[in-house]
């Protein structure tokens, strides 16, 4: 197995983990795997660009659940950016985005609240 292999394998589990954690509510492990995958990810040549915009995504939903709009956002656009157009997950990426920008603009920097 090349390096680059075993890397996107583990950027695989830590998805599938941050995934998980996610959908359990626990949100700051889910932000912890998500962010350990895009830091893998971006050492990657070239890049793989759908995979890291998920991640992306992925922590963005993370910091806005908790309350941390303002650093989701500049997530959420890089993830949109890195969209294909075509990517059925673009308009996912999209709603991410769009509910940091109404979390901002509420003034409060609330996104999701944890149980």
């Amino acid at each position: 197995m090349s390096r680059r292999e075993g890397v996107l394998r583990r950027v695989l589990e830590l998805q599938a983990l941050a995934e998980r954690e996610f959908d359990r509510g626990d949100w700051k492990a889910a932000l912890d795997a998500g962010t350990e995958s895009i830091v893998l990810l971006r050492g990657l040549t070239p890049p793989e660009s759908g995979t890291l915009a998920g991640a992306l995504d992925l922590a963005a939903r993370c910091l806005l659940a908790l309350g941390r709009a303002g650093e989701a956002l500049p997530l959420a656009r890089e993830a949109v950016g890195l969209s294909d157009p075509a990517d059925d997950a673009r308009p996912s990426r999209a709603r991410t985005l769009a509910a940091c920008r109404r979390s901002l603009d509420r003034d409060d920097g609330v996104g999701i609240q944890q149980p």
